[in-house]
């Protein structure tokens, strides 16, 4: 990312939308993963397996690392997490 670009500021609101939001698909995201694993354990193979639990381990840490974006305020440290 260029210096020169813009970078959009996001309204309060909107900043707690996001946070709730990307809250829920954090939680939603833990429970896809019990279902993948669950799915994957009893109908596939190993690759099955680990394939699931990977894909659903990065559906978490997308959720909650965005979830921890937009719940913070400071400017600095939202730089920084950018």
């Amino acid at each position: 990312m260029s210096k020169t670009e813009i970078i959009r500021q996001y309204t309060l609101g909107e900043e707690i939308a996001n946070s709730i939001t990307h809250g829920i698909g954090a939680v939603l995201s833990i429970a896809g993963l019990a279902v993948l694993s669950a799915f994957s354990s009893l109908f596939g193979n190993v690759w099955h397996i680990v394939s699931c639990s990977i894909y659903g381990a990065t559906l978490i840490l997308l959720y909650t690392s965005s979830t921890l974006y937009h719940s913070i305020f400071n400017q600095k440290v939202k730089k920084i997490l950018r």
